[in-house]
């Protein structure tokens, strides 16, 4: 079974949120959002916070819930020189209909799909 601990950082990382151990890498995980420094302590198979939440209410207490759309606001053309061949990729500059922050992605390869989650608020990106 996937520790809390463990749900909480996958959870982190789809949304594409920073998180750091704090020192104790077993235990502790700390991330940032709207300038607040969270600390998520993990304690009998939940994430203690202020009260004892789980990992998806941890999430939703601190980056929000719901979706959001992403409007490409300017397309990038440039060359990309791989194993030798010179191909025209795009960066796409998005901009989130719920926070208005923007963010980039590549498009050519799976590594560079769009995010799933807006990393500015945290919400699920509508196609």
């Amino acid at each position: 079974m996937e520790s809390s601990t463990k749900i909480l950082r996958r959870l982190l990382d789809e949304r594409g949120v920073e998180w750091g151990d704090d020192g104790y890498p077993t235990t502790c995980t700390v991330w940032e959002s709207d300038g607040i420094v969270w600390h998520g302590l993990w304690r009998d198979d939940c994430i203690e916070l202020i009260a004892h939440l789980t990992p998806e209410q941890a999430i939703a207490a601190t980056l929000g819930t719901g979706t959001c759309e992403a409007d490409e606001t300017d397309l990038i053309p440039f060359v990309r020189a791989d194993s030798g061949d010179f191909e025209v990729d795009y960066i796409h500059v998005m901009e989130c209909s719920s926070c208005g922050g923007t963010y980039e992605y590549v498009n050519g390869s799976y590594e560079f799909l769009p995010p799933k989650y807006c990393p500015n608020c945290g919400r699920r990106v509508e196609q």
